[in-house]
C-alpha cells in the first residue's frame, strides 16, 4: 500500500512538473517572439511547437481520458511533419515538404473524425514511412541549408529527442513497456517527455543560452559506450550460459569482457561522437597540438604565417583564412573574401595581427567552439609570429646593409676609376717628363723622378686591382646582361648552347642585386655544365615591379628525386635570402632542371 501511495504521489508530481514546464515553455515561446517582433513566417513553425509543448503539459492529466488522449495524439501526428519541415525559421526546406505536410494534416483530420479507427487500416503504415521522409528532409536542411544559428536550434531538438528516446528505451528494458505497469511507470514516462519538449522550446527561445554541442557530444558518447558495452555483456552472458556455465561464472565472464572492452570502446565512442557533432573539426587542445607540430616542422621562418593559416583551415575545416598585419605578418590562404569573425594575435601586450576566418560553406557564422579554438590558436601562434617578424626585420636590415654596402662599393670604384686613377696617371706622366728634362742638368733629380714615376705606376696598378676587387667593372661599364654574357661565354668552350633572354633596355637595379644576379647565374650555369648533361641552357631575366626574376633552365637529366643542397645550390639560396629573396629548384618543362630566383629591391635604390 505504501508503494502504491508512493507511485501515486510520484504520478502527481510528474503531472504537475510536466504541466508547469510545458505551459511555461509555451508562454516563453510566445513572449520571446512577440518581443523580437517576429515576422509571420516564423510563426509557421512556432505555433505547432507551442501547441505540442502546451498540449504535453495538459496531456499529462489526460491519461485516463480517451477523448483528450485522441486529441493529443492527433496533435503530435498532424503537427510533427509541419515542425520537421519548417523548424526553426518557418521556411519549408526543401519546398516539396509542403506536400506531405498538407497530406498529414488532412489524414489527421480524417483520423479525428473516425475516432482513431483509421489507424487500424493496412495503409495507415504508409504515413509512418512518410515521417521518415520528413526526418530525411530535416537532415538535408541541417547539413546543406541551415545557418549556424539554425543548426544550434536543431541541435537542441536532436538532444531532446535523443534523451527522450533513451529514457523510453530504459523504461522498456526495465519494465517491458512504457507507462503500462502502474502509476510509477506513467510518472517516469511523463518525466521522459520533458527533454523533447524542452529542446523544441529552447531552440526557439534562446538556443545560445547554453551551447548544445558539448551536451550532445556527451550524450552520444554515453549512448554509444553503454549500448556497445551492454550488448557485449548481454552477448557474453548468453554465450556462456549456452555453454552450460553456472550463473556466477557467466556474470564474472561478462564483467571481464566489459572491463576489457571499456577503454577501446570509450575511445571509439569519443571519436564517433566528436565526428557526428563537430564533423571532423578539431577541439581546442587538438588544434593547439596540430599547430605545435606544424610550427616545429616548418624550417623557414618566412613561411610561418602561412603555416599558421593552414593549421586554422585544417582545424576549422574552412575554405580560406586571412592574416592582416604589417609585413611580413600578412598572408592569405584559400578564399577568405568574406570574413565571419576576426581574432587578434597579441604578444606581450602588442597587437601583432588579426586572423580573419570566413564561415564554412552553407553556414553564416562560426560556432562557439570555433571561437574557443581560434582563441587558443591565436594565443599559441603569437610567440611564433613574433619570432617570425623579428627574423624578418633582421633579414630586412641585413638586406638593406648589403644594398648600402654594394652601392658604396660602386661609388668607391667609380671614384677610384674616374678620379684617383687619372690623377695618378697624370702624376706619373709629370714625373716621367721631369726625369727626361733633368737627365743632363741634374742626374740626381732625374733619378728621383724615375723612382717617383715607378712608384706612381705601382700605385696606379694597385688602384686598378682595388677597383676590380670592389666590384666587377663590367657590371658598371656594360650592364648586367652583358656581364652575364661575357662571364658565361668567356669560359672554356664546350657543346652547351646558352641563350640569354632579357629586356633590350639596360637593366637598372641596385648594385647588390646585379652582383647577386651575376654570381647566381654563374653558379647555376656552372652546375649545368658539371652535372646536367644538357645540350641547351636558357638564362631569363625579367623585371616585375620591384623584383628581379632570374631563371636558369636546361634540357638535361634533371634534378634527382631527393635534392641534396651542395655548395652550389646553397650558395644560390644564400645570395637570394641575403637580399630578402627566394630561390626555388625544380624540374623544367623540357624535363631538365630549373632554378628560379627572386631578388627584391626598393625602387628608389637603383641609380
Amino acid at each position: 500500500m505504501i508503494l502504491i501511495m508512493e507511485g501515486e504521489d510520484l504520478l502527481v508530481v510528474s503531472q504537475v512538473a510536466v504541466a508547469v514546464v510545458g505551459l511555461a515553455l509555451a508562454a516563453g515561446i510566445v513572449v520571446t517572439l512577440v518581443r523580437r517582433r517576429a515576422t509571420g513566417r516564423i510563426w509557421v513553425s512556432a505555433v505547432p511547437v507551442v501547441v505540442i509543448v502546451s498540449g504535453t503539459g495538459v496531456g499529462a492529466f489526460a491519461a485516463s481520458d480517451p477523448a483528450l488522449q485522441l486529441i493529443y495524439g492527433a496533435a503530435w501526428f498532424g503537427l510533427a511533419p509541419l515542425i520537421l519541415a519548417t523548424y526553426p525559421d518557418g521556411r519549408f526546406v526543401p519546398r516539396w515538404t509542403t506536400v506531405p505536410v498538407v497530406a498529414a494534416l488532412g489524414v489527421t483530420a480524417a483520423w479525428l473524425i473516425s475516432a482513431g479507427r483509421l489507424s487500424e487500416l493496412w495503409w495507415w503504415q504508409i504515413f509512418a514511412i512518410g515521417e521518415i521522409a520528413m526526418v530525411s528532409a530535416q537532415v538535408y536542411r541541417y547539413v546543406r541549408r541551415s545557418s549556424t544559428a539554425e543548426r544550434e536550434s536543431a541541435r537542441w531538438v536532436v538532444l531532446g529527442v535523443l534523451v527522450t528516446v533513451e529514457a523510453y528505451a530504459v523504461l522498456t528494458i526495465a519494465s517491458g513497456s512504457v507507462a503500462s505497469t502502474g502509476s510509477a511507470s506513467v510518472a517516469l514516462a511523463n518525466f521522459a517527455i520533458l527533454p523533447l519538449v524542452s529542446g523544441l522550446a529552447i531552440g526557439i527561445i534562446r538556443p545560445g543560452w547554453v551551447h548544445a554541442d558539448e551536451l550532445l557530444r556527451v550524450v552520444l558518447f554515453l549512448t554509444l559506450a553503454v549500448v556497445v558495452l551492454g550488448t557485449g555483456f548481454w552477448f557474453t552472458s548468453i554465450a556462456t550460459a549456452a555453454m552450460g556455465f553456472p550463473a556466477e561464472t557467466t556474470w564474472i565472464t561478462a564483467a571481464i569482457v566489459v572491463a576489457t572492452l571499456a577503454i577501446p570502446v570509450a575511445q571509439l565512442s569519443a571519436w564517433c561522437s566528436e565526428l557526428v557533432v563537430y564533423r571532423g573539426r578539431s577541439s581546442p587542445s587538438a588544434a593547439v597540438s596540430l599547430l605545435s607540430r606544424a610550427i616545429g616542422a616548418q624550417g623557414d621562418a618566412r613561411l610561418l604565417p602561412v603555416t599558421v593559416l593552414e593549421t586554422v583551415m585544417i582545424a576549422l575545416r574552412v575554405d580560406g583564412v586571412r592574416l592582416d598585419g604589417p609585413p611580413p605578418l600578412r598572408a592569405e590562404v584559400g578564399d577568405a573574401s568574406e570574413i565571419a569573425a576576426s581574432f587578434e594575435i597579441v604578444y606581450q601586450g602588442e597587437l601583432l595581427a588579426t586572423i580573419g576566418v570566413p564561415a564554412r560553406s552553407s553556414e553564416s557564422d562560426l560556432t562557439a567552439r570555433d571561437h574557443r579554438v581560434m582563441r587558443e590558436l591565436a594565443l599559441h601562434a603569437a610567440p611564433a609570429l613574433h619570432g617570425a617578424r623579428a627574423l624578418a626585420d633582421l633579414a630586412d636590415a641585413h638586406a638593406r646593409l648589403l644594398l648600402a654596402r654594394e652601392e658604396e662599393r660602386r661609388a668607391l670604384r667609380r671614384d677610384l676609376h674616374d678620379d684617383l686613377g687619372p690623377a695618378l696617371s697624370g702624376l706619373g706622366l709629370g714625373a716621367a717628363a721631369i726625369a727626361r728634362l733633368s737627365v743632363h742638368a741634374s742626374p740626381d733629380v732625374a733619378q728621383l723622378a724615375a723612382h717617383l714615376q715607378h712608384d706612381i705606376q705601382a700605385a696606379v696598378i694597385q688602384t686598378r686591382e682595388i677597383s676590380h676587387d670592389l666590384r666587377p667593372p663590367i657590371l658598371d661599364d656594360r650592364g648586367l646582361v652583358e656581364a652575364i654574357r661575357h662571364r658565361i661565354h668567356g669560359q672554356e668552350a664546350d657543346s652547351l648552347s646558352i641563350r640569354i633572354d632579357a629586356p633590350d633596355d639596360r637593366l637598372v637595379v641596385p648594385a647588390a642585386v646585379d652582383l647577386a644576379a651575376l654570381r647566381i647565374v654563374q653558379e647555376a650555369v656552372t652546375n649545368v655544365r658539371r652535372h646536367a648533361r644538357a645540350r641547351a641552357c636558357t638564362v631569363t631575366l625579367t623585371l616585375d615591379g620591384d623584383e628581379l626574376h632570374v631563371t636558369v633552365t636546361d634540357d638535361g637529366i634533371g634534378l634527382p628525386t631527393r635534392v641534396r643542397s651542395g655548395l652550389g645550390l646553397e650558395s644560390i639560396r644564400t645570395r637570394a635570402t641575403e637580399l630578402g629573396g627566394t630561390a626555388a629548384f625544380g624540374p623544367s618543362e623540357s624535363g631538365g632542371s630549373r632554378v628560379h630566383v627572386v631578388l627584391p629591391f626598393a625602387s628608389g635604390g637603383a641609380r
